[in-house]
């Protein structure tokens, strides 16, 4: 079945470094929780999208790049 139109969307993020607190065993519980550690948080920073008709014709790509971008694209 085809549809009539289709959205193609791409999210950028900027990795931002973080500080590791700790080991990866918790005293308090006596028990090893993980072994992973978080060394940089994803931020989104901008995204892009496109609409394309089913006959290939597409509009013009939407960018912003700015603070909140998920809840901007939302």
């Amino acid at each position: 079945m085809r549809v009539p139109f289709i959205i193609y969307a791409d999210f950028e993020s900027l990795n931002i470094a973080t500080q590791t607190e700790g080991s990866a065993n918790d005293p308090r519980v006596g028990i090893q929780q993980s072994y992973t550690h978080q060394v940089a948080k994803q931020v989104p920073c901008s995204y892009c999208y496109v609409v394309v008709h089913s006959d290939g014709v597409a509009k013009a790509p939407v960018l912003y790049r700015g603070e909140n971008a998920v809840e901007h694209f939302l």
